[in-house]
């Protein structure tokens, strides 16, 4: 709701008497289109809120939101609430206020969304958890409800099938959606416990301790008695590996679950060494038992060599000279029996270096330096040798901006190296190459250019550089005369070296190849009307893109008839260079029509209901395609406005299958002059009681349109005079279409009746 306009001053603060002549602030006061009806939980808002200052002077002035101070009100309950605004303006401070009323919504449906079940098992316990209730209220608004202030039907869980669970607001707005309870069967059985995994050959199996746990479908489970599940016994007759299969029936369906065992003929009693393995090593060698043998022994006189996968190594220190202990360890069925052997672990040293492999030997000056392809191998004291990786030795670094033979030392320490020899060669040009999109066409009297070629030097260590545009020269061609494979000979030079390249360009010679037409000339003409082509520009354009505008006598243009319509084509015709160019264009000859139709002349264009239509003095403006014009004054049809009803009416002439309208306006008949008629007598004098006669009384009525007419009773009413006391100045009202005319009569008391 909007608050009406309105105006009040509210708490003055500070106002002191004004001095003598000075204009101060007096009044506060509000107005203007703003709204005063909120819902719960709506923003405040005084938007159309006119707030206006007025001071002792009379004058006023409207304030900016920005001057004053507007109280918020509480929008989260119902009732009146008062909004207060504050304005200082120097020492006085004035208040006002105004109310506004805040409404609760009407919800006018609820919607259900978010994530919540909608599949349940029976003897489920009921959740409706992620479930969110929104409401929508008849303004167009939403918000989601909290858990108190909506209710949800409990369904029953204890039968399979589809339900409806039903949400409810109120007693008149609810939501439903639809559940779905499945039989809650079994799912899977696990086993666990403590039970027996070992036995011996022949030992009566038993699951003692074994405990069987059924899940359902819903996540829920339980231990199965023993008794309701079945175990199936394995083979005891003989060692190995065996499962042992437990399964469980409910509701004719069947869940099974294994676990293993293992029967032995006999315990791990220990275990033995043998083969041929590495006893003795290097300080800082990586350790090997490849080769070694390690046996098993158990209780029953058995025996079984056991893979690398299921020992476990006990490995000394390599790192320096000493004799140490390796010991071997296996584990059975919670079983571990150990073994050991003696190695000496030896410092051998490393006594030369030798470089081999296949490495650079030759350089160019600004080369960068690189060894790779070398190998390093180092020979040990005891004959042994190893391949060295690169963080194992350095190798020096030599200056390769000199030419030169020079030695590479390479460092397995300070005492023990190696060395070779390299050659440093001189880093000379050896050809240029010529690349890049540049020109390759040009024609007799264009200048030479070499735009986007791209000159690159080749040096003898392969490299290879860009030259920039000036550091090298290229030998202009004869482009005066026609001519193909012209030579273009681009050099380079650097130190006492110069290297050439070439590439072949064809000259072409300048031709006309053909005209263009341009300069917008006419192109349509009417039957009879003289042909021209002023404005026509011809250009001759040359194979190499140049163009020429042409001199009027440098062409010819072809004759058009244009004796009757129809397209023509015209001919433009140039010789250059002893060549015929001709180039056409087309022109559209009209046949002559009437275009357009225009009433015109000093024809009646005011009428009056009733009226006949006057066509005289009309005449016509016939205006053809080629702009000529013709009056036309006798020869067209006229579809005639409507006189019957006044208004603005329109007109329809028709003349050489064009139609134009015209207005007229038509105006209301009606009375301009009415009075009793005087050159009609009629009864003036009655006596008491007589009766009132109009038969002789004849109205004159004058009407806008000129006309004049005489109207006799019963055409006329009037009103009926009191005839029961006399007056010598009665006056009887006589009424005609409405107007009144009023006569006097005079009406005396009966002569022949005594006093």
């Amino acid at each position: 709701m909007l608050g009406a306009d309105k105006e009040y001053i509210c708490d003055p603060v500070n106002i002191s008497t004004p001095k003598k002549g000075e204009v101060v602030l007096s009044e506060l006061t509000i107005s203007g289109t703003y709204q005063t009806e909120f819902y719960v939980g709506e923003t405040f808002n005084y938007e159309g809120l006119e707030i206006t200052a007025h001071y002792s002077d009379g004058s006023q002035r409207n304030l900016e939101y920005s001057e004053v101070t507007i109280s918020t009100p509480d929008m989260s309950s119902v009732g009146d609430k008062d909004v207060e605004i504050t304005y200082t303006e120097g020492e006085i401070t004035l208040t006002t206020s105004y109310l506004i009323n805040v409404i609760d919504k009407v919800v006018s449906s609820i919607e259900l969304s978010g994530e919540y079940l909608t599949s349940f098992y029976t003897g489920d316990e009921f959740s409706y958890e992620g479930l969110i209730v929104t409401a929508n209220y008849e303004d167009g608004t939403s918000r989601e409800l909290t858990d108190d202030e909506y209710s949800v039907s409990e369904p029953d869980l204890s039968a399979a099938g589809s339900q409806t669970v039903t949400v409810s607001y109120n007693e008149n707005i609810n939501a439903t959606y639809t559940i779905e309870v499945m039989k809650n069967t079994i799912f899977s059985i696990e086993l666990s416990g403590d039970y027996q995994y070992k036995f011996y050959t022949g030992d009566e199996f038993s699951y003692e301790g074994l405990i069987v746990t059924a899940t359902y479908k819903n996540g829920s489970s339980k231990v199965l008695e023993d008794g309701s599940y079945n175990v199936e016994a394995p083979d005891m007759s003989y060692s190995g590996g065996k499962y042992v299969e437990v399964s469980y029936t409910e509701d004719g369906i069947t869940k099974r679950a294994s676990y293993e065992i293992v029967v032995v003929d006999g315990d791990l009693t220990s275990i033995t060494l043998s083969g041929d393995y590495k006893i003795q090593f290097s300080v800082g060698e990586e350790f090997d038992h490849s080769g070694l043998i390690v046996t098993a022994h158990y209780s029953d006189g058995s025996s079984k060599i056991r893979a690398d996968s299921e020992l476990v190594f006990d490995v000394p220190d390599l790192t320096y000279q000493h004799t140490a202990e390796v010991t071997v360890s296996y584990t059975e069925l919670g079983i571990t029996k150990s073994a050991s052997y003696m190695i000496d672990i030896i410092d051998s040293g490393v006594k030369y270096i030798d470089l081999s492999g296949e490495y650079a030997k030759t350089f160019y000056t600004g080369d960068e330096f690189s060894y790779e392809g070398l190998i390093v191998t180092a020979t040990y004291g005891d004959g042994s040798t190893k391949e060295l990786s690169s963080d194992e030795y350095s190798v020096s670094e030599p200056d390769l901006t000199v030419t030169g033979e020079q030695t590479i030392t390479v460092s397995y320490s300070e005492t023990i190296f190696a060395t070779y020899k390299i050659e440093v060669l001189q880093n000379t040009i050896i050809s240029i190459e010529l690349s890049g999109e540049y020109q390759t066409e040009f024609y007799v009297g264009d200048d030479f250019s070499y735009e986007g070629l791209i000159v690159t030097a080749i040096y003898r260590n392969d490299s290879t550089k860009v030259l920039e545009d000036g550091t090298y020269v290229v030998e202009a061609p004869d482009l005066t005369s026609a001519g193909s494979s012209k030579e273009v000979t681009v050099s380079y030079t650097e130190g006492d070296v110069t290297q050439s390249a070439t590439y072949y360009i064809d000259v072409i010679s300048v031709e006309p190849e053909s005209l263009t037409l341009g300069g917008n000339p006419k192109v349509e003409f009417f039957v009879g009307e003289d042909f021209t082509y002023d404005r026509l520009t011809v250009t001759v354009v040359y194979n190499n893109g140049d163009t020429r505008q042409l001199e009027e006598n440098e062409y010819s243009v072809s004759d058009v008839d244009t004796s009757e319509a129809g397209s023509q084509t015209v001919t433009v015709s140039a010789r250059i260079d002893n060549q015929l160019l001709e180039k056409e264009y087309s022109i559209e000859v009209i046949e002559i029509t009437p275009y357009s139709l225009e009433v015109t002349g000093d024809y009646q264009k005011e009428y009056y209901v009733g009226d006949q239509f006057n066509p005289n003095a009309m005449s016509l403006i016939l205006t053809y395609n080629n702009g000529d014009i013709e009056e036309v004054n006798e020869g067209f049809e006229i579809d005639e406005p409507d006189l019957t009803s006044s208004g603005v009416k329109t007109g329809t002439v028709r003349y050489e299958g064009l139609e134009a309208e015209f207005e007229v306006e038509v105006f209301e008949v009606s009375i301009t002059e009415i009075y009793a008629n005087p050159e009609y007598e009629y009864k003036t004098e009655y006596i008491v009681g007589e009766e009132f006669d109009p038969s002789d009384i004849v109205i004159h009525v004058v009407y806008n349109n000129g006309t004049e007419t005489d109207v006799r009773y019963p055409d006329f009413t009037y009103e009926e005079p009191d005839m029961s006391v006399e007056n010598d100045n009665c006056i009887v009202t006589l009424y005609y279409d409405g107007e009144p005319v009023e006569i006097i009569i005079v009406i005396s008391s009966d002569p022949t009746q005594g006093p």
